[in-house]
């Protein structure tokens, strides 16, 4: 799996990415409730992943969220919200917040070297850890089926973890 199927040089996008609220896992909760406060008369629903699994802190975590199957993974400029976190003592818990309800797909990976790029090595295998919001497989960029999950009127939150290969 290359760079190109997950996340092209339009990750400079990411720093300029629509409002996300990225928390480190020990963050308090004071920030969480101004959070909520700040986005408590939006009809959108928040969406949260507690990632883990990081082999150590360097660099940041690149997030793509999709909301269509035509653009996931391999259309990350055309991402319904892109982000930047930072890993913390191994986690990063981030929020996306005030998604309607319909389907998602997330793909990100650990950029540890801060080039902005899925590092690989000459048989296209991974370098740097990469996941997606459900099961990671290997033999290829990630498919829609497989990387899906519903937003309903809830809020979601899910554990996910970072695989490194």
């Amino acid at each position: 799996m290359s760079a190109r199927y997950l996340i092209p040089a339009a990750l400079a996008a990411l720093l300029l990415a629509p409002p996300v609220f990225a928390q480190p896992s020990d963050s308090t909760a004071d920030s969480t409730e101004a959070q909520h406060a700040a986005t408590a008369d939006s009809a959108g629903v928040d969406v949260t992943f507690d990632i883990s699994g990081f082999r150590n802190d360097d660099g940041l975590l690149m997030l793509a969220l999709h909301n269509s199957e035509d653009t996931f993974p391999k259309k990350p400029e055309e991402a319904f919200r892109l982000a930047t976190a930072e890993i913390i003592k191994g986690q990063v818990t981030i929020t996306f917040v005030n998604l309607p309800p319909g389907e998602y797909a997330l793909i990100y990976f650990h950029d540890e070297d801060l080039d902005e790029e899925l590092d690989s090595n000459f048989l296209r295998i991974p370098k740097e850890g990469y996941g997606t919001s459900t099961v990671v497989k290997a033999g290829g960029p990630p498919s829609w089926d497989d990387a899906v999950f519903e937003v309903t009127e809830k809020p979601v939150r899910q554990a996910l973890e970072v695989k490194y290969w």
